[in-house]
């Protein structure tokens, strides 16, 4: 790899992080009713615009594959959208400042296990990049998302043989109702390189960064006053675990360095992270509204990740919306958490009722 090549997927790795924290930062204040979001860290506005545009990837691929439309369609709708956020996004900046100034680095410590925590993310992040590669599993993912690019459709061609869907696809539902090679191919696209070097090259980069932003705030929602050192160390024990978790091909730690860009893998290190955030941040304001949008876009983002998310997302948000419940003590909680669910049974619907014969006629 040049030197100029490697400062320019530097540059696109900034900007897929700064966008979506001005888009995640525009929706927060948009769900506050425009109202002060100086209280939004960077790394929760970046959760949030990820979690945006997963979810929207969702909803308009699924009817896009159906009536066999354009993909760029889809590429568009999301662009203005976020396009949108982020204007409310520079905004909110300019009209809610912190009145006041909170020293980052409150003690000696806090500077020095920050920075070895930084050390600890690069180097893992080199590491995922030069040295941890597995094809396992991997064709079908890739395929779909070059042939959307390719072919301005989605699911326009069987990706096992490159010729037209036929009856004997047998991997039809689960791509239908699991869009991550639209999100691949959208990331492509936006970014102007190609799909496998954005899926193998820079959204792997992208990954670490949102998993270490999940668990920087589950810390933090764990407890309020935790120092930036106590985080930074608890941190770079997390990331250890990480390296050193591979006891099994399937753990989340394997899953998250060897093969991040399958959407099943981005499941297990941060999609199921975020619904745990989202119940954590239920159990303190359970009144607030922009704690059950965030929930809602992290349910839709796992059923674009993977098939297996339907039941996945509906499984943790009936559990943690049952218990939170009696923790609480507010009804709304179930009634909520029952809504958000009803995503997991209209897609489960589909798949069950939308045949491949109905999408070949």
């Amino acid at each position: 790899m040049s030197f100029a090549t490697m400062i320019s997927y530097i540059f696109i790795i900034c900007l897929a992080v700064l966008i979506p924290a001005l888009v995640g930062k525009g929706l927060t204040f948009l769900c506050r009713g425009f109202r002060d979001v100086s209280d939004l860290t960077f790394s929760q506005a970046a959760i949030a615009g990820y979690l945006f545009v997963w979810a929207i990837v969702e909803a308009v691929a699924v009817p896009l594959t159906i009536f066999k439309l354009k993909f760029n369609y889809l590429v568009i709708f999301i662009s203005v959208l976020c396009l949108i956020l982020v204007i409310l996004g520079l905004i909110a900046t300019k009209k809610f400042k912190k009145t006041e100034k909170i020293k980052f680095f409150s003690e000696g410590k806090d500077f020095i296990f920050f920075t070895l925590l930084i050390v600890a993310v690069l180097f893992l992040i080199y590491k995922v990049n030069s040295t941890l590669f597995y094809d396992a599993d991997d064709s079908r993912f890739m395929v779909n998302a070059v042939d959307i690019i390719r072919s301005n459709r989605i699911l326009a061609n069987n990706p096992i043989t490159g010729m037209e869907i036929t009856a004997d696809y047998d991997d039809f539902i689960k791509d239908l109702v699991g869009q991550w090679g639209a999100f691949l191919a959208y990331g492509a696209k936006i970014t102007h390189v190609n799909v496998t070097v954005f899926a193998h090259t820079i959204y792997p980069v992208i990954a670490v960064i949102l998993l270490c932003f999940m668990y920087w705030n589950v810390i933090s929602e764990i407890k309020e006053d935790v120092s930036v050192g106590d985080k930074s160390l608890t941190m770079i024990v997390i990331l250890a675990m990480y390296a050193f978790g591979y006891f099994s091909t399937y753990t989340a730690e394997t899953f998250t360095l060897v093969r991040v860009w399958q959407g099943k893998a981005t499941l297990a290190s941060i999609g199921v992270l975020a619904i745990i955030l989202c119940f954590m941040k239920i159990s303190k304001e359970p009144k607030s509204f922009e704690n059950y949008a965030l929930l809602l876009l992290a349910n839709v983002s796992a059923c674009l990740m993977t098939s297996m998310g339907i039941i996945i997302g509906a499984v943790l948000i009936g559990g943690y919306g049952f218990v939170m419940t009696f923790y609480t003590k507010k009804f709304r909680v179930l009634v909520l958490s029952a809504l958000i669910c009803s995503v997991n049974v209209a897609l489960f619907l589909l798949s069950e009722l939308y045949t491949l014969e109905m999408y070949l006629n």
